[in-house]
């Protein structure tokens, strides 16, 4: 991983922007931020003022906003809603010249709890904008600082922990020094975390009345102003240095310089984003997928008033944040980016000892072990800086992540010494300790992912004896990649490709800026380094400044230092072997390695002898880890010259029995008089058929089936053998073959491999029941064969493997709770899903749905109901296993999706049906040919069962429905405005009008089959029911009698008319009635954090904000405008059962010019309707009520029936999320009309209205 750019965005911005918000300001600055008073004064001639003349000061209040330069793709709030200024306690302090903090006197200070009032749309340089006009009590002063803390009363939104304490406090200080000393804490969290979320326009600001141009953040400038008494009671505001008076933004009527009070957030933005780069970017299939994300040392307090600086808070407390993962959005490159807040850490100020040139050169010659002549100088160093980046620079960046070591275990035998001649740096082990160069209190990002390249090019290895044997002839640093025939090659797209995939784990310190962000002077940040002074401030910058965005951009393109680092390949001491500080991990390499999905799978797999390592004196590894057992056995030489797996106790393995092994098996396509024959059907890519099998299952433990196992009677020539009969049989046949000299006709061995669904009846270790929460949800099960030793770096935090053969598979995944945290519910009927569909658009694109044998789908809650009774009713429909397979064959499975895909039906694609689809992930359990209703597991989900998908989402699902790197996109042969959208369009078995088709990447989009032409894209996830040990799950529980209530999954949710109440029935639930939702049988992990008052921030469907809480309130009744004639004529009142209007109307968009089609300016979640109702006799619950976000409003629309929804003029709400994934050419409107079972987006130029309905967090 490699960090090619961190840039600021805090450039040189446009005096106002084109787009302004309420109570925000673009201004003309070069950093942003609150004002830093390093008390200089200097005599200057005063103001003819008479002090403590009381008047009226009117000034104009509004936040400072940083112009965006680099626009984040996703996943972060736009910058005006960070902006929003609720209320404001703005002190007038007296600052006599020469006066300590402690005597400079608070003269003046209001409290305004509520702005809105005061807010005005007003003009400045031909821009409209809009700013809160505010009016206090004041004296005359010559030298005073108008300073305002914003959005106290409010900031516990935002997780600050002392608001009340806060707001109290303002009230009784009473000088300088006493405001100086107010900060703020964030609350502390669950295990010691603070929070680094921010999901409402709540933050916490502070600033001074200046001028536009002198609001920084880093420059020390005190903004004194002087106060001087005008005619008629007014104040005025004037420059104590030049004299000229201030006037207030939007007067330039007025003389003078135009200011506000301008308020800058305490909190920094950091965007992470991280990118595929090189062949990670380039190898079709391969990938990086985050997995989680840390913040580590952030301040858990805060100056009001002045900057954070260390040495000035010796009591700050750094915590980390709670670990994060779920909480990523993912790109269409196959990036993935989040964004977090926190305080002010200017941490280089704690620097003991700056990096120079010098101490980079010293480390550089210690690693490399160079000295004399050879050793690097402090001048070749700066001297490469006449161009940037240079060798040393990215050296140099190393050194930031650099940590000390220390040798033995524990670090007990004191530090290495690189230069020390009795390390062996072969076998050394130290304890890595603390960052060597860093400071010790500096912010960092922790990120843990998966890396995946599935054509990584063979590389040699220094100790192979094959590689040492032809290093005459192909020196290893001229050829260093294998070739075929174990031929040394020089590039690699001449080697041979195995598979790699690792979990890797990236250090990452914030700053990194330079320039003014590292010493605090009003200087702009330079663009590149010039020279070395320029680097060496970027490279000791740690500092994370308020109200600053910093955008990091972090490539991956592959683990090869990772790898070096825990082989220790190449010759050095450990400083030298570890060539990415900052970066380790599990890497491990494969011939074969296959992921595979939760139900049953089929693959072919060929083993090659001339790949397999034919020194084998250490011992080759079988290895395994299920949910229930994790095991390894080492194939060795006996005695008697023969072989044996052996475990780690030394015993030999001779049996499965009593561990998890019988989830896999073998059909060999050989015979031992040919052995190297595959049965591989060069049209279809398939191999041996399960229905063609006998054998298996013999010891089984796992299944509480009678029938697993078959004889070898009639059409079963194949035998199934074991993954222990397996491997024993592997490796007999390759020790014939080197006995034999290498008989290229017998080089190779060909299986077709059968892996069951991942479902446990039993433990196959203890033979205990277990229940399906057991095994749903958990990491994927893998065994691994014929691994060389492993390799681990002097660290312990590196290490590399080696197995011929990998298999991992997937758990099930399931939105439902599988333990009780939280105070969730275990259900007793849930589902789960797949976690990919490899026939995606490959299915048939027929005219109609019925072609697809979804004829019998009436439920939309209930798929295996649908299926069943397909089964049952059309079995015309019914086809044997063999024609199955002829449909999905492995070819098409494999098939790279091409334009030509979506233009006809293909070969075979017209065969491939929906209801079909069932025979590519269920097996011929009883291998009789015949499907039968016990075989009949996985199936194709009702329409609500994706929709209850879309509740959990990616919190709780590994792969959610819409990921947008296995989506398609199309520019033509479908309608334009869906040209450039990732598109995931999944068939149900549900066969109702606007209930057939699932638009995953509109969240929980339903539809008519065929709309807008994309019939050729559309696929399916594949669904199982999960029950109770011992209870029937699948079609075979319908065989009695068909009931749509049978495997229905349980409930996520109950609906009552009181909190925890007795749950109301679904024909009961009717409108005028108080009722609470308790979400408590789904995830946790699909909860965010409680929203106490106030509305959502603007949002997208991907976005945090449109999560659950796991319990809220709905409003009694819908509200809407007390009246509505025109644009121009209209009462905003809300009315119960008032006039619907559109979704901007009831959003916050209430300009007196629209039109019923315009997109709006947003003006701020707080004028929604939901924001001003309130129900409780006293009006306690006013602005506590908001507009439910997408996952609630969809969760109301399965809850509810048609006549909760209904009401006058429309029988449709609305939510407040927005649309994510929109074509370039999209006039749709990007929100949803929501009713009773049915969810749309808006379609162009739709006029639809809506009621609001009101919810609250509980």
């Amino acid at each position: 991983m490699k960090q090619t750019m961190k840039k600021i965005k805090d450039q040189p911005i446009q005096p106002f922007g084109n787009s302004l918000q309420l109570l925000t300001l673009t201004v003309l600055l070069l950093l942003l931020g609150s004002c830093q008073d390093e008390w200089e004064r200097m005599d200057i001639p005063s103001l003819d003022i008479e002090e403590g003349i009381p008047g009226e000061l009117a000034l104009p209040l509004c936040a400072a906003l940083s112009e965006e330069h680099q626009v984040s793709t996703r996943s972060n709030k736009g910058p005006v809603f960070e902006q929003h200024i609720h209320s404001a306690y703005v002190f007038i302090i007296d600052q006599p010249e020469h006066t300590a903090p402690q005597n400079c006197r608070i003269l003046s200070r209001k409290y305004f709890p509520d702005l809105f009032p005061h807010v005005k749309e007003i003009s400045e340089q031909g821009h409209k904008l809009y700013a809160a006009q505010i009016s206090m009590p004041a004296v005359s002063s010559q030298r005073a600082q108008i300073f305002a803390i914003a959005n106290l009363g409010y900031s516990d939104l935002q997780g600050i922990d002392n608001d009340a304490e806060m707001l109290e406090r303002c009230d009784t200080l009473t000088n300088l020094q006493s405001l100086m000393d107010l900060s703020a804490s964030l609350a502390i969290q669950q295990v010691n975390t603070v929070n680094v979320e921010r999901m409402q326009g709540h933050h916490l600001m502070s600033g001074f009345f200046c001028a536009a141009q002198e609001s920084n953040t880093l420059a020390p400038s005190s903004h004194i102003v002087s106060l001087k008494a005008e005619t008629g009671g007014r104040i005025s505001v004037y420059n104590p240095v030049t004299h000229t008076p201030f006037r207030p933004l939007g007067t330039p009527q007025q003389t003078g310089t135009p200011a506000a009070l301008l308020m800058h957030r305490l909190d920094a933005k950091i965007t992470v984003r991280i990118e595929p780069a090189g062949t990670l970017k380039e190898t079709p299939g391969a990938f990086f997928r985050l997995l989680s994300w840390q913040v580590l040392n952030t301040p858990v307090s805060e100056s009001l008033y002045g900057t954070n600086l260390p040495v000035q808070a010796g009591k700050q407390t750094y915590l980390n944040s709670k670990l994060f993962q779920r909480d990523l959005t993912q790109g269409e490159d196959g990036s993935w980016e989040f964004t977090f807040y926190q305080f002010e850490n200017l941490a280089s100020v704690a620097l003991q000892q700056p990096l120079d040139a010098l101490r980079i050169a010293e480390q550089y010659n210690k690693e490399y072990g160079l000295n004399g002549e050879q050793a690097l100088t402090a001048h070749q160093v700066t001297d490469a800086f006449t161009t940037y980046p240079n060798a040393y620079s990215d050296f140099a960046y190393t050194l930031r992540e650099l940590k000390t070591k220390n040798k033995g275990n524990e670090g007990q035998d004191g530090v290495y010494k690189p230069e020390d001649p009795t390390n062996d740096n072969q076998t050394i082990i130290v304890k890595n300790g603390g960052f060597e160069h860093a400071p010790q209190n500096a912010s960092y990002i922790r990120l843990v992912g998966n890396y995946y390249n599935p054509d990584e090019p063979v590389r040699r290895k220094e100790d192979d004896p094959n590689s040492i044997q032809q290093e005459k002839d192909y020196p290893l640093h001229l050829y260093p990649y294998w070739g075929p025939g174990k031929k040394p090659v020089m590039t690699p797209t001449e080697a041979l490709k195995r598979t790699r995939s690792a979990t890797v784990v990236y250090y990452v310190h914030l700053g990194y800026v330079g320039g003014a962000n590292y010493s605090a002077e009003n200087n702009a940040i330079p663009a590149t380094c010039h020279s070395f002074e320029d680097y060496q401030k970027k490279l000791n910058d740690y500092n994370i400044c308020r109200n600053h965005h910093y955008t990091y951009t972090l490539k991956v393109a592959g683990v090869e230092n990772i790898r070096l680092e825990a082989t220790r390949e190449e010759a050095g001491n450990i400083l030298e072997q570890e060539k990415q500080p900052g970066a380790e991990g599990a890497v491990l390499e494969s011939q074969h390695m296959y992921l595979l999905d939760a139900h049953y799978e089929t693959r072919n797999l060929t083993i090659d002898f001339s790949r397999m390592p034919e020194n084998y004196s250490e011992g080759f590894s079988f290895a395994w880890e299920t949910p229930f057992d994790k095991s390894r056995c080492i194939l060795k030489k006996k005695e008697n010259g023969g072989s044996a797996l052996f475990d780690k106790y030394g015993k030999p393995m001779e049996t499965i029995r009593g561990h998890d092994l019988d989830w896999i098996h073998f059909a060999w396509h050989g015979t031992m008089d040919n052995p190297s024959r595959s049965l591989v059907d060069a049209t279809t890519g398939n191999g041996i058929s399960y229905s063609e099998t006998y054998g298996g299952y013999e010891n089984q433990q796992t299944y509480d089936e009678k029938y697993l196992t078959c004889d070898s009677i009639g059409n079963h020539p194949y035998k199934l053998l074991n993954s222990l009969e397996f491997t024993q049989l592997v490796w007999r046949q390759f020790v014939q073959w080197l006995q034999k000299g290498k008989p290229e006709q017998q080089r190779t061995m060909t299986f077709t491999v059968f892996v069951d669904e991942n479902y446990y009846d039993f433990n196959p270790v203890t033979n205990a029941q277990v229940d399906w929460y057991t095994f749903c949800n958990r990491p994927k099960r893998m065994i691994l064969f014929f691994m060389e030793p492993e390799k681990i770096s002097a660290d312990q935090s590196s290490w590399y493997a080696d197995a011929h053969v990998a298999i991992y598979q997937q758990s099930i995944q399931t939105l439902y709770a599988t333990d009780t945290d939280n105070g969730q519910v275990v259900a007793n009927v849930a589902f789960g899903i797949e976690a990919l569909d490899e026939f995606r658009s490959k299915y048939s694109c027929s005219q109609q749905y019925n072609d697809h044998y979804f004829t019998a789908g009436i439920s939309k809650e209930n798929g295996l109901y649908n299926t069943m009774k397909w089964f049952k009713e059309q079995s015309n429909q019914v086809i044997d296993w063999k024609t199955a397979e002829s449909y999905f064959t492995e070819k098409w499975r494999e098939h790279t999706l091409e334009e030509s895909d979506y233009n006809g039906g293909g070969e075979g694609r017209d065969n491939r049906r929906g209801q079909w689809a069932l025979y590519s992930r269920n097996r011929d359990l009883n291998r009789n040919g015949k499907l039968e209703s016990c075989e009949i597991r996985w199936f194709v989900p009702a329409i609500d069962q994706y929709t209850l998908c879309f509740l959990g989402g990616r919190p709780v699902f590994e792969n959610p429905l819409f990921e947008k790197d296995k989506a398609v996109k199309r520019n033509s042969g479908i309608h334009n405005w869906l040209h450039g959208v990732p598109v995931l369009h999944y068939m149900s078995s549900t066969n109702q009008g606007k209930n057939q088709v699932f638009w995953a990447e509109e969240g929980c989009s339903k539809g008519n089959y065929g709309q807008e032409n994309g019939r050729p894209l559309y696929g399916i996830r594949m669904a199982r029911m999960l029950c109770g040990h011992g209870v029937k799950d699948t079609g075979e529980a319908f065989d009695a009698t068909l009931d749509e209530k049978k495997l229905q999954q349980d409930a996520l949710f109950t609906v009552s008319q009181s909190l925890n109440g007795i749950p109301v029935d679904y024909s009961q639930r009717t409108d005028g009635k108080p009722y609470y939702i308790l979400i408590n049988k789904i995830n946790a992990n699909a909860f965010r954090e409680k929203v106490r008052i106030g509305e959502l921030a603007h949002h997208t469907h991907e976005q945090k904000e449109n999560w659950l809480y796991r319990s809220y309130r709905i409003a009694r009744h819908k509200i809407g405008y007390t009246s509505y004639e025109s644009p121009s004529k209209y009462n905003r009142t809300v009315k119960i059962n008032g006039v619907p209007r559109t979704w901007w109307q009831v959003n916050g968009v209430w300009t007196p010019n629209f039109t019923d089609q315009s997109i709006y300016d947003y003006r701020g979640e707080e004028h929604s309707l939901a924001y001003n109702y309130y129900e409780d006799v006293d009006g306690s619950d006013l602005h506590r009520w908001r507009m439910p976000n997408l996952r609630e409003a969809a969760l109301m629309s399965m809850a509810f029936s048609g006549t909760w929804f209904e009401g006058v003029g429309s029988s449709s709400i609305t939510s407040c999320t927005k649309s994510e994934n929109l074509g370039p050419q999209s006039t749709n409107i990007p929100y949803w009309n929501i009713q009773s079972g049915q969810i749309a987006r808006l379609v162009s130029n739709a006029t639809t209205t809506f009621f609001v309905r009101a919810i609250q967090d509980i």
